[in-house]
């Protein structure tokens, strides 16, 4: 009910104030703006403050209602880990080239589409050096326009941003299950200049008339008529469309929903064969693991692996496609290389911890304990909840019950915020 009276008072304001101003509204061939705002990362972790953002655009008009416009800034983001929680932020410059769809015309408010790509220069959140990289984004939002006058208008726009790569939040959650994204809410003022391309119908919706239109007589009762005339022949389209819509719809009813019960009963069967194929995927590396035919080793890492590492962000995030495509050889020399080339950075530990998930992975649980203990007993570890929820598996898995009921009960004393604590309760 709310909602409803919401939007009829919207469009009986925007009904009454059009006419008076709606010839003044017309926006130019290109504008220039500043915009201010806030940023929320999302990625892996949980807990996402916002954070300052601004920028400068320009745009230019294509036609009626499509546009370009170029966008440059800068961004802050941020994320909190840890127990207790720990704050740490990133920036990032970024360039976007947006192309825009005005969804109405003739008024003051213009609701819009856009959407494109761009690029960014950030540093990696964590990381203890001064490093920057760079990284692609694609964009999709909108807002909306308030034109005041031919010139100037107040611009809202929300937007979501996929990056394409892990590196903004230094995958201190640990884990790349999704590309990091951020939102992005900012509001400014935009000024436009320059030809006349509006994509106001003044002809119809000005207030004003022009003398060429006025009839020899000079009557403006006849203009009146010729404009109620036209608002006639509007409301008559209008009628026409809603008759086409409607004509033959009942004979088309029985072949519709035959077609949609035949459709609803192939989506059934594929359904049930894709979750028979899951299952025999898992059972096939189930047994592969429990007949230990995956022998890792360790310290097999090389020195020119080690030597040719330039950037600890690049090269951890390939370690972890190593990891998630099972290549866990790979995965373990990169990892250990990492350490050996960073002992000191932030994320040294997290190394660590997917080592260890390589041997669990590998049904080598005993030396995957050595690898979570590890990560437990470093002070500023970010993976501490995570191993400890490992531990308990690995105890598991080799028949230590008590012990694995000793490490899942600290989990959930030391780590009451956690996000494995479901997970620490079944295995109890």
């Amino acid at each position: 009910m709310f909602t409803k009276s919401l939007l009829r008072f919207l469009a009986l304001f925007m009904v009454v104030s059009a006419p008076s101003i709606s010839a003044q509204i017309s926006k130019g061939s290109s504008g220039v703006g500043l915009i201010l705002g806030a940023n929320q990362q999302y990625s892996e972790s949980r807990l996402t403050p916002f954070a300052f953002g601004a920028g400068a655009f320009y745009s230019r008009n294509l036609s009626d209602r499509f546009n370009l416009l170029l966008e440059g800034g800068y961004n802050e983001l941020a994320i909190k880990v840890g127990n207790p929680l720990k704050k740490y932020s990133t920036n990032l410059i970024y360039f976007d080239l947006l192309a825009g769809y005005d969804l109405m015309q003739h008024a003051h408010f213009r609701p819009f589409l856009h959407g494109g790509i761009g690029a960014f220069n950030f540093k990696m959140i964590g990381s203890t050096n001064s490093d920057r990289y760079f990284d692609g984004e694609f964009i999709l939002g909108g807002g909306m326009r308030w034109h005041f006058n031919n010139n100037l208008a107040l611009r809202i726009t929300g937007d979501f941003k996929y990056t394409t790569g892990d590196g903004l939040d230094g995958n201190i959650q640990g884990g790349n299950t999704v590309m990091d994204s951020y939102f992005t809410v900012r509001g400014g003022m935009s000024y436009y200049f320059g030809g006349h391309n509006s994509g106001l119908d003044e002809e119809y919706f000005s207030g004003n008339v022009e003398v060429e239109d006025l009839p020899e007589g000079g009557d403006l009762s006849q203009v009146d008529q010729k404009q109620n005339d036209t608002v006639d022949g509007l409301f008559a389209q209008l009628s026409d469309l809603d008759n086409i819509e409607t004509t033959g719809a009942s004979a088309k009813e029985q072949e519709y929903e035959r077609l949609k019960m035949r459709l609803e009963s192939l989506k059934g069967s594929i359904d049930s064969k894709e979750t028979e194929i899951y299952s025999l995927q898992n059972s096939m590396v189930k047994n592969e693991e429990k007949n230990g035919e995956l022998l890792l080793i360790d310290n097999n890492y090389s020195q020119e692996l080690v030597n040719d590492i330039s950037s600890f962000s690049m090269s951890y995030e390939a370690a972890l496609n190593k990891f998630y495509h099972k290549q866990y050889q790979d995965a373990i020399d990169r990892f250990q290389a990492l350490m050996v080339k960073y002992p000191d950075h932030a994320l040294s530990s997290n190394c660590e911890y997917w080592v260890g998930e390589c041997y669990f992975h590998a049904a080598d649980f005993t030396r995957a304990l050595v690898s979570f203990e590890r990560v437990v007993t470093i002070e500023q570890s970010l993976k501490k909840d995570d191993a400890l929820l490992m531990m308990g598996r690995s105890y598991k898995e080799l028949g230590q019950a008590d012990a694995a009921t000793e490490i899942l009960n600290r989990l959930l004393k030391e780590f009451p915020d956690s996000e494995h604590l479901q997970e620490a309760r079944e295995l109890l």
